[in-house]
């Protein structure tokens, strides 16, 4: 099933006014991929789900099934969710505490009359797969956080819905499940084959289980592309520094131009920029800018450099393996992650941005 949202727009109205959730929103979703919304509390991803599954109605813009037009505003278009053949898994997972297991994802199953001998295949199948057929006569209440989670995505995907609609289905489980889940949870789509659109805020999660990933921002997508696109090519620093972890360095920067190359100033220190970096430089705005690198590219003494700058280590994280170190070189800060252990706080330091890794943008208002 494919899904097209074409210049989908909801609004809420309160006593204080206005308040535009999804705004504008064209966004197609292919048959069988995995999509996810990624973006901060607040910005439109659990609005558009509604939207989508028929829990709301879109205020202007439409939402298409394949060629089947389930909403629309200037059509008067509303397909309510049964019609849409769509399932949801909830944060809270939903299940009634009253019923078992069995019952609970059989439930959508009684709802549509399917007859008793295939609710019973039906169900087996599912707990199966999730390897929940063991708890079947068990009630919610019996169960941990990752088994409950798992009998809500068992009752959604039961009747084999069109699209499978997940709202931030793991952030209730410890880190380590909520990993293990994750790969699961993947596994489980691949095989299923079923359109899935997937909201949370958690970039790790986005970028482990997303085919493409939507990055909104006051109800607006911001970009849209593979884990690697959003990594590698961040449109703005509000990408830049949502996606990967830890986040991106943004740093005051000028451009200046010498003798056929370009330069940025970090500190009081020109470094000469690669050639294939001045298309972007063109069309900046400004001279002043800010210049993005990650800490996984920046070098702390490296052995054999072209261009250093002195820095001042200001304090140590240590992650394992690694280091996360916090560097000053004048007004800026920055991280930079090293595999050596032989650092010590407040110590100078000789710093290496890789130039080739270094990403250009405007300074935003």
């Amino acid at each position: 099933m494919k899904l097209r949202l074409v210049e989908l727009t909801k609004s809420f109205f309160s006593r204080h006014g206005s308040v535009l959730a999804v705004n504008n929103v064209n966004l197609e979703i292919n048959s069988g991929e995995f999509f996810v919304l990624l973006g901060p509390s607040g910005c439109g991803k659990s609005t558009m789900l509604n939207l989508i599954a028929g829990l709301e109605k879109p205020t202007k813009g439409e939402i298409w099934f394949d060629e089947t037009l389930v909403a629309s505003a200037s059509k008067k278009v509303f397909l309510p969710p049964k019609a849409r053949n769509v399932a949801m898994v909830f944060q809270s997972y939903a299940l009634y505490p009253h019923l078992t297991v069995f019952e609970n994802i059989a439930f959508p199953l009684r709802i549509s009359r399917t007859k008793e001998h295939l609710i019973k295949e039906s169900v087996q199948r599912v707990a199966s797969m999730l390897a929940i057929s063991e708890l079947l006569d068990r009630k919610p209440g019996e169960l941990s956080g990752g088994q409950r989670q798992r009998v809500a995505i068992a009752r959604a995907i039961v009747r084999k819905p069109n699209v499978f609609l997940l709202d931030e289905p793991l952030s209730n489980l410890d880190a380590q499940l909520r990993a293990s889940t994750r790969g699961e949870l993947k596994n489980l789509q691949r095989n299923l084959g079923i359109t899935t659109l997937y909201v949370t805020h958690d970039q790790i999660e986005a970028m482990s289980l997303g085919d493409r990933i939507a990055v909104l921002k006051d109800g607006k997508i911001v970009q849209i592309g593979t884990p690697d696109d959003l990594y590698e090519s961040p449109v703005n620093p509000f990408v830049a520094t949502f996606i990967g972890s830890p986040p991106m360095n943004l740093l005051k920067s000028s451009i200046s131009y010498d003798k056929g190359s370009f330069f940025i100033t970090v500190g009081n220190t020109k470094i000469k920029l690669p050639e294939n970096k001045a298309k972007k430089i063109k069309g900046l705005k400004s001279k002043d800018c800010l210049i993005g690198i990650r800490p996984e590219h920046i070098y702390i003494n490296p052995t054999s450099a072209k261009q250093t700058l002195k820095g001042k280590i200001t304090s140590i994280e240590p992650l394992g393996k690694d280091l996360l170190l916090h560097i000053s070189i004048g007004e800026n800060e920055f991280t930079a992650v090293s595999s050596k252990k032989r650092f010590k706080e407040f110590e100078i330091v000789d710093v290496e941005f890789d130039t080739e890794k270094i990403h250009i943008f405007e300074i935003q208002d």
